[in-house]
């Protein structure tokens, strides 16, 4: 992996999905994608968490974008997106618009988080990802 690493740290910025979270801040698909290859390129982010999992379909055009961009670049395994434990439907969308690793989020309080658990993230690719593609390079975080 390429980018800046001190002392066994690695750099997660969530700017272009936890930055919408301000008010009045909203990214369109080409922001984010410019955003994206100053992370990675110039500033050497190890990796950046891009959008939130079945938000809207300009997210959708967003991470498609950015994925098909990061394929082009080798930096599709440093790109992740967050998804919820939702019966794979957050993977499944994330999935077809590109994006490879994903950091899962359950959904829910007390027994409702604990259930949805139930299936360890690093299986969630194969439990609930696309059957004819198995889990890339093992990756779901």
């Amino acid at each position: 992996m390429t980018g800046a690493t001190y002392s066994g740290v690695e750099i997660l910025d969530t700017t272009l999905r936890d930055g919408e979270q301000t008010s009045g801040v909203s990214f369109n698909a080409r922001e984010k994608l410019s955003i994206a290859r100053l992370l990675l390129e110039e500033l050497h982010v190890n990796r950046i968490e891009i959008a939130s999992a079945r938000v809207s379909h300009g997210e959708e055009e967003a991470v498609r974008a950015i994925a098909r961009w990061a394929r082009e670049r080798g930096h599709l395994d440093r790109i992740e997106a967050l998804g919820f434990i939702d019966g794979g439907v957050s993977v499944e969308w994330l999935w077809r618009a590109g994006c490879r690793v994903v950091n899962c989020w359950p959904r829910g309080r007390g027994a409702t988080a604990r259930s949805s658990c139930a299936v360890r993230p690093r299986n969630t690719w194969t439990t609930y990802g696309p059957k004819s593609c198995g889990p890339p390079n093992g990756a779901c975080a």
